[in-house]
Protein backbone atom coordinates (compact mmCIF):
# COMPACT_ATOMS: atom_id res chain seq x y z
CA UNK A 1 0.00 0.00 0.00
CA UNK A 2 2.83 2.38 0.88
CA UNK A 3 4.30 1.77 -2.59
CA UNK A 4 1.18 3.10 -4.27
CA UNK A 5 0.97 6.04 -1.86
CA UNK A 6 4.55 6.96 -2.76
CA UNK A 7 3.81 6.93 -6.48
CA UNK A 8 0.65 8.97 -5.97
CA UNK A 9 2.55 11.51 -3.89
CA UNK A 10 5.24 11.89 -6.56
CA UNK A 11 2.63 12.40 -9.28
CA UNK A 12 0.89 15.06 -7.18
CA UNK A 13 4.15 16.93 -6.66
CA UNK A 14 4.91 16.82 -10.39
CA UNK A 15 1.48 18.17 -11.28
CA UNK A 16 1.77 20.97 -8.74
CA UNK A 17 5.28 21.81 -9.96
CA UNK A 18 4.12 21.84 -13.59
CA UNK A 19 1.17 24.06 -12.75
CA UNK A 20 3.42 26.43 -10.89
CA UNK A 21 5.85 26.64 -13.82
CA UNK A 22 3.08 27.17 -16.34
CA UNK A 23 1.57 29.89 -14.21
CA UNK A 24 4.89 31.64 -13.97
CA UNK A 25 5.49 31.27 -17.73
CA UNK A 26 2.01 32.55 -18.54
CA UNK A 27 2.51 35.53 -16.28
CA UNK A 28 5.83 36.37 -17.95
CA UNK A 29 4.32 36.03 -21.43
CA UNK A 30 1.36 38.16 -20.44
CA UNK A 31 3.72 40.79 -19.11
CA UNK A 32 5.66 40.76 -22.36
CA UNK A 33 2.46 41.11 -24.37
CA UNK A 34 1.36 44.04 -22.23
CA UNK A 35 4.74 45.69 -22.77
CA UNK A 36 4.58 45.01 -26.50
CA UNK A 37 1.03 46.14 -27.17
CA UNK A 38 1.17 49.17 -24.91
CA UNK A 39 4.16 50.62 -26.78
CA UNK A 40 3.08 49.99 -30.37
CA UNK A 41 3.49 52.66 -33.04
CA UNK A 42 0.62 51.99 -35.41
CA UNK A 43 1.36 54.59 -38.10
CA UNK A 44 4.10 56.97 -39.18
CA UNK A 45 4.09 59.68 -41.83
CA UNK A 46 5.85 62.87 -42.83
CA UNK A 47 3.99 66.16 -42.61
CA UNK A 48 3.10 67.94 -45.85
CA UNK A 49 5.86 70.23 -47.07
CA UNK A 50 5.78 71.06 -50.79
CA UNK A 51 9.04 72.98 -50.48
CA UNK A 52 10.73 69.65 -49.75
CA UNK A 53 8.71 67.35 -52.03
CA UNK A 54 5.23 67.46 -53.42
CA UNK A 55 2.82 65.07 -51.66
CA UNK A 56 5.44 64.33 -49.03
CA UNK A 57 2.69 63.31 -46.63
CA UNK A 58 1.71 60.37 -48.85
CA UNK A 59 5.10 58.62 -48.68
CA UNK A 60 4.45 55.14 -47.31
CA UNK A 61 6.43 53.97 -44.28
CA UNK A 62 6.85 50.34 -43.27
CA UNK A 63 6.61 49.61 -39.54
CA UNK A 64 8.52 46.48 -38.49
CA UNK A 65 7.22 45.83 -34.98
CA UNK A 66 9.37 42.75 -34.45
CA UNK A 67 12.61 44.66 -34.98
CA UNK A 68 11.34 48.12 -33.98
CA UNK A 69 12.21 49.64 -37.36
CA UNK A 70 10.33 52.30 -39.34
CA UNK A 71 11.42 53.21 -42.87
CA UNK A 72 10.24 54.13 -46.38
CA UNK A 73 10.96 51.11 -48.59
CA UNK A 74 10.92 53.23 -51.75
CA UNK A 75 13.54 55.94 -51.20
CA UNK A 76 12.90 59.56 -52.03
CA UNK A 77 14.54 61.11 -55.11
CA UNK A 78 18.20 61.99 -54.92
CA UNK A 79 18.75 65.43 -53.45
CA UNK A 80 15.59 65.51 -51.32
CA UNK A 81 16.32 67.61 -48.22
CA UNK A 82 15.44 65.57 -45.13
CA UNK A 83 17.19 67.80 -42.60
CA UNK A 84 14.04 69.46 -41.30
CA UNK A 85 10.91 67.31 -41.40
CA UNK A 86 7.89 67.23 -39.13
CA UNK A 87 6.33 63.83 -38.53
CA UNK A 88 2.98 62.35 -37.58
CA UNK A 89 3.07 59.38 -35.21
CA UNK A 90 0.05 57.19 -34.56
CA UNK A 91 -0.10 55.35 -31.22
CA UNK A 92 -2.39 54.18 -28.47
CA UNK A 93 -2.55 55.81 -25.02
CA UNK A 94 1.00 56.78 -24.07
CA UNK A 95 2.51 58.83 -21.31
CA UNK A 96 5.56 60.04 -23.25
CA UNK A 97 7.02 60.19 -26.78
CA UNK A 98 10.50 61.53 -27.42
CA UNK A 99 12.50 61.80 -30.64
CA UNK A 100 16.29 61.88 -30.69
CA UNK A 101 18.33 62.81 -33.77
CA UNK A 102 21.77 64.08 -34.75
CA UNK A 103 21.88 67.71 -35.86
CA UNK A 104 24.13 69.37 -38.44
CA UNK A 105 26.88 69.83 -35.84
CA UNK A 106 26.88 66.16 -34.92
CA UNK A 107 25.18 66.79 -31.58
CA UNK A 108 22.32 64.58 -30.45
CA UNK A 109 19.12 66.53 -29.86
CA UNK A 110 15.97 65.26 -28.15
CA UNK A 111 12.49 66.72 -28.49
CA UNK A 112 9.32 66.03 -26.51
CA UNK A 113 6.88 65.05 -29.25
CA UNK A 114 3.84 65.18 -26.99
CA UNK A 115 4.67 68.76 -26.05
CA UNK A 116 5.55 69.84 -29.60
CA UNK A 117 4.27 67.56 -32.36
CA UNK A 118 5.33 70.08 -35.03
CA UNK A 119 9.01 69.91 -34.11
CA UNK A 120 11.33 69.52 -37.10
CA UNK A 121 13.55 66.43 -37.12
CA UNK A 122 16.87 66.08 -38.93
CA UNK A 123 17.10 62.73 -40.75
CA UNK A 124 20.06 63.79 -42.90
CA UNK A 125 22.71 62.44 -40.53
CA UNK A 126 21.28 59.01 -39.88
CA UNK A 127 18.19 57.43 -38.35
CA UNK A 128 16.26 59.13 -35.57
CA UNK A 129 15.15 57.26 -32.45
CA UNK A 130 11.55 57.45 -31.30
CA UNK A 131 11.06 56.29 -27.70
CA UNK A 132 7.54 55.66 -26.45
CA UNK A 133 6.35 55.05 -22.88
CA UNK A 134 3.15 53.19 -22.06
CA UNK A 135 0.23 54.97 -20.46
CA UNK A 136 0.98 53.55 -17.02
CA UNK A 137 4.64 54.50 -17.31
CA UNK A 138 5.83 50.94 -16.76
CA UNK A 139 6.99 50.06 -20.27
CA UNK A 140 9.17 51.78 -22.87
CA UNK A 141 10.33 50.89 -26.36
CA UNK A 142 12.60 52.60 -28.86
CA UNK A 143 12.12 52.56 -32.64
CA UNK A 144 14.78 53.37 -35.22
CA UNK A 145 13.27 55.64 -37.90
CA UNK A 146 14.96 56.13 -41.28
CA UNK A 147 13.94 58.43 -44.13
CA UNK A 148 15.71 56.85 -47.09
CA UNK A 149 16.91 58.94 -50.04
CA UNK A 150 18.55 57.60 -53.19
CA UNK A 151 22.26 58.37 -53.34
CA UNK A 152 22.26 58.26 -57.15
CA UNK A 153 19.81 59.37 -59.82
CA UNK A 154 17.52 56.35 -59.74
CA UNK A 155 15.25 57.36 -62.58
CA UNK A 156 17.73 57.70 -65.41
CA UNK A 157 17.66 55.89 -68.72
CA UNK A 158 21.40 55.42 -68.86
CA UNK A 159 23.32 54.37 -71.97
CA UNK A 160 26.85 53.09 -72.10
CA UNK A 161 29.33 51.60 -74.52
CA UNK A 162 32.87 50.29 -74.49
CA UNK A 163 35.63 49.65 -76.99
CA UNK A 164 35.33 45.94 -76.20
CA UNK A 165 31.66 46.00 -77.21
CA UNK A 166 32.33 46.68 -80.86
CA UNK A 167 30.00 45.44 -83.53
CA UNK A 168 31.14 41.81 -83.89
CA UNK A 169 32.49 41.02 -87.35
CA UNK A 170 35.53 39.52 -89.02
CA UNK A 171 35.21 41.97 -91.91
CA UNK A 172 36.66 44.90 -89.97
CA UNK A 173 34.32 47.34 -88.27
CA UNK A 174 35.33 50.20 -90.55
CA UNK A 175 34.57 48.07 -93.61
CA UNK A 176 31.00 47.17 -92.63
CA UNK A 177 28.41 48.62 -94.99
CA UNK A 178 25.31 46.89 -93.59
CA UNK A 179 24.41 45.24 -90.29
CA UNK A 180 21.35 43.59 -88.80
CA UNK A 181 20.89 41.85 -85.44
CA UNK A 182 18.10 39.45 -84.51
CA UNK A 183 17.27 37.32 -81.53
CA UNK A 184 17.92 33.71 -82.54
CA UNK A 185 17.02 31.03 -80.00
CA UNK A 186 17.43 33.46 -77.13
CA UNK A 187 20.81 34.79 -78.25
CA UNK A 188 21.88 37.75 -80.39
CA UNK A 189 22.89 36.94 -83.96
CA UNK A 190 24.54 39.69 -85.99
CA UNK A 191 24.86 39.66 -89.78
CA UNK A 192 27.32 42.09 -91.37
CA UNK A 193 28.50 42.65 -94.93
CA UNK A 194 31.12 44.78 -96.63
CA UNK A 195 31.40 46.55 -99.95
CA UNK A 196 32.49 43.35 -101.67
CA UNK A 197 29.34 41.52 -100.59
CA UNK A 198 31.21 39.31 -98.14
CA UNK A 199 29.20 38.15 -95.13
CA UNK A 200 29.91 37.44 -91.49
CA UNK A 201 27.58 36.03 -88.84
CA UNK A 202 28.40 36.42 -85.15
CA UNK A 203 26.63 34.83 -82.18
CA UNK A 204 27.24 34.77 -78.44
CA UNK A 205 25.61 33.13 -75.44
CA UNK A 206 25.93 36.13 -73.08
CA UNK A 207 25.72 39.63 -74.50
CA UNK A 208 26.96 41.15 -71.22
CA UNK A 209 30.20 39.17 -71.36
CA UNK A 210 30.32 38.38 -75.07
CA UNK A 211 32.46 35.59 -76.43
CA UNK A 212 31.56 35.80 -80.08
CA UNK A 213 31.55 32.85 -82.44
CA UNK A 214 31.94 33.69 -86.12
CA UNK A 215 30.96 31.98 -89.34
CA UNK A 216 31.60 33.22 -92.86
CA UNK A 217 28.80 31.98 -95.11
CA UNK A 218 29.31 32.00 -98.84
CA UNK A 219 27.41 34.96 -100.23
CA UNK A 220 25.19 34.25 -103.23
CA UNK A 221 25.90 36.03 -106.48
CA UNK A 222 24.74 39.60 -106.15
CA UNK A 223 24.79 39.45 -102.34
CA UNK A 224 21.88 39.71 -99.90
CA UNK A 225 19.70 42.46 -98.47
CA UNK A 226 21.15 42.41 -94.96
CA UNK A 227 18.31 44.51 -93.55
CA UNK A 228 15.82 41.74 -94.42
CA UNK A 229 17.39 39.19 -92.05
CA UNK A 230 14.61 37.56 -90.03
CA UNK A 231 13.87 34.58 -87.81
CA UNK A 232 10.91 32.26 -88.26
CA UNK A 233 10.72 29.13 -86.14
CA UNK A 234 14.18 27.56 -85.96
CA UNK A 235 15.37 28.99 -89.27
CA UNK A 236 16.95 32.19 -90.50
CA UNK A 237 15.71 33.94 -93.63
CA UNK A 238 17.10 36.67 -95.86
CA UNK A 239 16.30 38.11 -99.28
CA UNK A 240 18.98 37.71 -101.94
CA UNK A 241 19.48 39.43 -105.27
CA UNK A 242 16.60 38.84 -107.61
CA UNK A 243 14.26 38.66 -104.59
CA UNK A 244 15.06 35.01 -103.94
CA UNK A 245 14.09 34.01 -100.39
CA UNK A 246 16.94 32.10 -98.75
CA UNK A 247 16.82 30.09 -95.53
CA UNK A 248 19.37 28.57 -93.17
CA UNK A 249 18.74 25.78 -90.69
CA UNK A 250 22.22 25.82 -89.14
CA UNK A 251 22.52 29.34 -87.80
CA UNK A 252 23.66 30.95 -91.03
CA UNK A 253 26.51 28.69 -92.07
CA UNK A 254 24.69 27.34 -95.10
CA UNK A 255 21.88 28.94 -97.08
CA UNK A 256 19.45 27.37 -99.53
CA UNK A 257 16.88 28.85 -101.88
CA UNK A 258 13.30 28.26 -100.69
CA UNK A 259 11.98 28.64 -104.21
CA UNK A 260 9.79 31.53 -103.01
CA UNK A 261 10.23 35.20 -103.82
CA UNK A 262 10.15 38.16 -101.46
CA UNK A 263 11.29 41.72 -101.91
CA UNK A 264 11.10 42.69 -98.25
CA UNK A 265 10.47 40.88 -94.96
CA UNK A 266 8.30 42.46 -92.26
CA UNK A 267 8.73 39.73 -89.67
CA UNK A 268 7.37 36.49 -88.28
CA UNK A 269 3.83 35.79 -87.16
CA UNK A 270 2.65 32.45 -85.74
CA UNK A 271 5.22 30.43 -87.67
CA UNK A 272 4.75 32.34 -90.93
CA UNK A 273 7.14 34.77 -92.53
CA UNK A 274 5.38 37.96 -93.65
CA UNK A 275 6.69 40.12 -96.47
CA UNK A 276 5.97 41.65 -99.84
CA UNK A 277 6.94 40.92 -103.41
CA UNK A 278 7.35 43.33 -106.31
CA UNK A 279 6.22 42.19 -109.74
CA UNK A 280 7.51 43.13 -113.18
CA UNK A 281 5.19 46.15 -113.36
CA UNK A 282 6.53 47.57 -110.10
CA UNK A 283 3.38 46.74 -108.13
CA UNK A 284 3.70 45.26 -104.64
CA UNK A 285 1.67 42.46 -103.07
CA UNK A 286 1.68 41.04 -99.57
CA UNK A 287 2.92 37.48 -99.34
CA UNK A 288 3.73 34.97 -96.62
CA UNK A 289 5.94 31.89 -96.38
CA UNK A 290 5.19 29.06 -96.25
CA UNK A 291 1.96 29.56 -98.09
CA UNK A 292 2.89 31.96 -100.81
CA UNK A 293 -0.60 33.38 -101.29
CA UNK A 294 -0.40 36.96 -102.58
CA UNK A 295 -2.73 39.62 -101.19
CA UNK A 296 -3.45 43.21 -102.12
CA UNK A 297 -1.22 45.74 -100.40
CA UNK A 298 -3.42 47.98 -98.19
CA UNK A 299 -3.48 51.66 -99.04
CA UNK A 300 -0.70 53.52 -97.26
CA UNK A 301 1.13 50.30 -96.40
CA UNK A 302 4.96 50.50 -96.33
CA UNK A 303 7.08 48.38 -98.65
CA UNK A 304 10.40 48.82 -96.80
CA UNK A 305 12.07 50.59 -93.89
CA UNK A 306 9.63 49.39 -91.23
CA UNK A 307 10.65 48.81 -87.65
CA UNK A 308 11.09 45.27 -86.49
CA UNK A 309 7.76 43.51 -86.05
CA UNK A 310 6.83 42.88 -82.42
CA UNK A 311 4.19 40.43 -81.26
CA UNK A 312 2.12 40.59 -78.10
CA UNK A 313 -1.01 38.99 -76.71
CA UNK A 314 -3.48 39.49 -73.87
CA UNK A 315 -5.95 37.14 -72.21
CA UNK A 316 -8.86 38.86 -73.94
CA UNK A 317 -7.35 38.46 -77.40
CA UNK A 318 -8.36 35.61 -79.69
CA UNK A 319 -4.95 35.68 -81.36
CA UNK A 320 -1.59 37.46 -80.97
CA UNK A 321 -1.05 40.86 -82.53
CA UNK A 322 1.97 41.69 -84.66
CA UNK A 323 2.92 45.37 -84.78
CA UNK A 324 5.38 47.60 -86.64
CA UNK A 325 5.81 51.34 -87.09
CA UNK A 326 6.97 53.70 -89.85
CA UNK A 327 8.52 52.82 -93.19
CA UNK A 328 8.71 53.84 -96.83
CA UNK A 329 5.76 53.65 -99.21
CA UNK A 330 5.90 52.44 -102.80
CA UNK A 331 6.06 56.04 -104.08
CA UNK A 332 9.07 56.80 -101.88
CA UNK A 333 7.22 58.88 -99.27
CA UNK A 334 7.36 58.04 -95.58
CA UNK A 335 4.57 56.96 -93.25
CA UNK A 336 3.70 57.58 -89.62
CA UNK A 337 1.34 54.61 -89.43
CA UNK A 338 1.49 51.86 -86.84
CA UNK A 339 0.28 48.70 -88.56
CA UNK A 340 -1.08 45.75 -86.58
CA UNK A 341 -1.81 42.22 -87.82
CA UNK A 342 -4.12 39.66 -86.20
CA UNK A 343 -3.37 36.72 -88.45
CA UNK A 344 -5.69 37.69 -91.28
CA UNK A 345 -6.01 41.48 -91.51
CA UNK A 346 -3.67 44.47 -91.34
CA UNK A 347 -4.95 47.68 -89.74
CA UNK A 348 -3.40 51.06 -88.96
CA UNK A 349 -4.10 51.40 -85.23
CA UNK A 350 -2.35 54.72 -84.58
CA UNK A 351 -4.75 57.36 -83.31
CA UNK A 352 -1.97 59.68 -82.20
CA UNK A 353 0.98 58.87 -84.43
CA UNK A 354 4.71 59.43 -84.20
CA UNK A 355 6.24 61.53 -87.02
CA UNK A 356 6.73 60.10 -90.50
CA UNK A 357 9.98 58.17 -90.48
CA UNK A 358 11.69 55.18 -92.00
CA UNK A 359 14.27 53.00 -90.27
CA UNK A 360 12.78 53.45 -86.79
CA UNK A 361 14.09 51.17 -84.05
CA UNK A 362 11.26 49.65 -82.00
CA UNK A 363 11.82 47.77 -78.75
CA UNK A 364 9.49 46.39 -76.09
CA UNK A 365 10.19 47.72 -72.60
CA UNK A 366 8.22 48.81 -69.59
CA UNK A 367 7.87 51.68 -67.15
CA UNK A 368 6.31 52.09 -63.74
CA UNK A 369 4.06 55.09 -63.30
CA UNK A 370 3.56 56.38 -59.76
CA UNK A 371 0.60 58.66 -59.07
CA UNK A 372 2.01 61.57 -57.10
CA UNK A 373 -1.17 61.96 -55.05
CA UNK A 374 -1.32 58.36 -53.84
CA UNK A 375 2.14 56.90 -54.46
CA UNK A 376 0.42 53.85 -55.98
CA UNK A 377 2.63 52.34 -58.66
CA UNK A 378 1.34 50.63 -61.81
CA UNK A 379 3.43 48.56 -64.19
CA UNK A 380 3.00 49.61 -67.81
CA UNK A 381 4.13 47.77 -70.91
CA UNK A 382 5.85 50.26 -73.18
CA UNK A 383 6.92 50.24 -76.81
CA UNK A 384 9.82 52.61 -77.40
CA UNK A 385 10.49 53.97 -80.90
CA UNK A 386 13.91 55.53 -81.46
CA UNK A 387 15.76 57.22 -84.28
CA UNK A 388 15.00 56.83 -87.98
CA UNK A 389 15.20 58.97 -91.11
CA UNK A 390 12.99 62.05 -91.55
CA UNK A 391 11.28 62.98 -94.86
CA UNK A 392 14.03 65.56 -95.53
CA UNK A 393 16.73 62.90 -95.20
CA UNK A 394 17.99 64.03 -91.80
CA UNK A 395 18.48 61.51 -89.01
CA UNK A 396 16.31 61.81 -85.92
CA UNK A 397 17.31 61.16 -82.32
CA UNK A 398 13.82 61.61 -80.94
CA UNK A 399 12.26 58.91 -78.78
CA UNK A 400 8.53 58.20 -78.80
CA UNK A 401 6.70 55.96 -76.35
CA UNK A 402 3.39 54.10 -76.49
CA UNK A 403 1.89 52.51 -73.39
CA UNK A 404 -1.31 51.34 -75.10
CA UNK A 405 0.06 48.90 -77.66
CA UNK A 406 0.67 51.41 -80.42
CA UNK A 407 -2.60 53.33 -80.36
CA UNK A 408 -1.11 56.57 -79.04
CA UNK A 409 2.50 57.65 -79.50
CA UNK A 410 3.83 60.51 -77.40
CA UNK A 411 7.17 62.27 -77.47
CA UNK A 412 9.06 60.88 -74.49
CA UNK A 413 10.17 63.08 -71.61
CA UNK A 414 13.62 64.61 -71.90
CA UNK A 415 14.94 61.97 -69.55
CA UNK A 416 14.06 59.21 -72.02
CA UNK A 417 15.64 60.96 -74.99
CA UNK A 418 18.97 59.72 -76.28
CA UNK A 419 22.07 61.32 -74.71
CA UNK A 420 24.46 63.49 -76.70
CA UNK A 421 27.12 60.79 -76.59
CA UNK A 422 24.97 58.38 -78.57
CA UNK A 423 25.12 59.30 -82.26
CA UNK A 424 22.03 59.79 -84.38
CA UNK A 425 21.06 56.58 -86.15
CA UNK A 426 18.64 55.02 -88.55
CA UNK A 427 17.87 51.34 -89.17
CA UNK A 428 19.57 50.16 -85.99
CA UNK A 429 18.62 46.79 -84.52
CA UNK A 430 17.14 46.91 -81.03
CA UNK A 431 17.03 43.85 -78.78
CA UNK A 432 16.13 43.46 -75.11
CA UNK A 433 17.87 40.93 -72.88
CA UNK A 434 17.59 40.42 -69.14
CA UNK A 435 20.75 40.26 -67.15
CA UNK A 436 20.99 38.47 -63.82
CA UNK A 437 22.09 41.04 -61.29
CA UNK A 438 23.52 40.30 -57.87
CA UNK A 439 23.94 42.42 -54.79
CA UNK A 440 27.73 42.36 -55.07
CA UNK A 441 28.00 42.86 -58.83
CA UNK A 442 25.77 45.51 -60.37
CA UNK A 443 27.56 46.24 -63.62
CA UNK A 444 30.06 44.61 -65.95
CA UNK A 445 33.43 46.28 -65.66
CA UNK A 446 33.81 46.52 -69.44
CA UNK A 447 30.77 48.75 -69.90
CA UNK A 448 31.40 52.44 -69.20
CA UNK A 449 28.56 54.80 -68.37
CA UNK A 450 27.86 58.01 -70.26
CA UNK A 451 25.91 61.05 -69.17
CA UNK A 452 22.14 60.63 -69.22
CA UNK A 453 19.07 62.73 -68.63
CA UNK A 454 17.04 62.67 -65.43
CA UNK A 455 13.77 60.74 -65.63
CA UNK A 456 10.56 62.25 -64.23
CA UNK A 457 9.39 61.23 -60.78
CA UNK A 458 6.36 59.37 -62.12
CA UNK A 459 8.56 56.72 -63.73
CA UNK A 460 9.36 54.33 -60.89
CA UNK A 461 9.34 50.67 -59.99
CA UNK A 462 7.32 48.99 -57.29
CA UNK A 463 9.50 46.10 -56.27
CA UNK A 464 7.48 45.48 -53.13
CA UNK A 465 4.60 44.21 -55.26
CA UNK A 466 6.56 42.50 -58.00
CA UNK A 467 9.14 40.75 -55.84
CA UNK A 468 7.30 39.64 -52.72
CA UNK A 469 8.96 36.70 -51.02
CA UNK A 470 9.99 35.25 -47.71
CA UNK A 471 13.59 34.55 -48.65
CA UNK A 472 16.23 37.25 -49.13
CA UNK A 473 16.72 38.38 -52.71
CA UNK A 474 20.29 37.82 -53.85
CA UNK A 475 19.72 37.85 -57.62
CA UNK A 476 17.20 39.48 -59.91
CA UNK A 477 16.63 40.00 -63.62
CA UNK A 478 17.28 43.42 -65.10
CA UNK A 479 16.22 44.15 -68.70
CA UNK A 480 18.67 46.02 -70.91
CA UNK A 481 18.09 47.56 -74.34
CA UNK A 482 20.87 46.80 -76.84
CA UNK A 483 21.38 48.76 -80.06
CA UNK A 484 23.38 47.20 -82.90
CA UNK A 485 24.65 48.98 -85.99
CA UNK A 486 22.55 51.78 -87.33
CA UNK A 487 23.67 54.25 -89.97
CA UNK A 488 24.25 57.99 -89.93
CA UNK A 489 23.16 60.44 -92.62
CA UNK A 490 26.07 59.42 -94.86
CA UNK A 491 25.27 55.73 -94.53
CA UNK A 492 28.25 54.91 -92.32
CA UNK A 493 27.55 52.12 -89.83
CA UNK A 494 28.10 52.75 -86.12
CA UNK A 495 30.74 50.27 -85.01
CA UNK A 496 29.60 50.01 -81.39
CA UNK A 497 26.94 48.20 -79.44
CA UNK A 498 25.04 50.51 -77.08
CA UNK A 499 23.31 49.35 -73.93
CA UNK A 500 20.53 51.22 -72.10
CA UNK A 501 18.72 50.63 -68.82
CA UNK A 502 16.71 52.55 -66.26
CA UNK A 503 19.11 52.85 -63.33
CA UNK A 504 16.44 51.91 -60.82
CA UNK A 505 16.16 48.46 -62.38
CA UNK A 506 19.78 47.72 -61.48
CA UNK A 507 19.10 48.28 -57.78
CA UNK A 508 18.44 45.33 -55.52
CA UNK A 509 14.66 44.83 -55.35
CA UNK A 510 12.99 45.71 -52.08
CA UNK A 511 11.26 43.09 -49.94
Amino acid sequence: MSKYLLVLSLMTVMVLFSTSCNSKSDEEEEGQNVSYTSTVISSFALVEDDEVLRDLETVYFTIDLNNALIYNAQPLPKGTDVSSLAVTIGTGVLSAISISYVDADGVTQTVDYMADSSAKINFAHGPATVTVTSGDGNHTRSYEVSVNVYEVEADLLAWDDTSSAELPTTLGVDNVTAAKAVDFKGQPLVLTSNGNGELCIATCADINNPQWTFVSPVAPAGGVKVNTLAVCGDNLYVVAAGDALLTSADGGQNWVDTGASMSYIYGEYAGRLLGNVKDATGAYSLIDYPGGTAAVLPEGFPVSGTSQMLSYEQLWMESPIGMMIGGTLADGSLTDACWAYDGSTWCNIAVTAAPQRTGVTLVPYFVYRTESTSWVTTKLTAFIAMGGTNPDGSISKEVYVSTDYGTHWLLADDSLQLPDELPSFTSASGLVYSRMMSADQLAAASWEAVASNEMPLWVASNYVKDNEGITPITEWECPYIYLFGGADASGSIDGKIWRGVINRLTFKPLQ
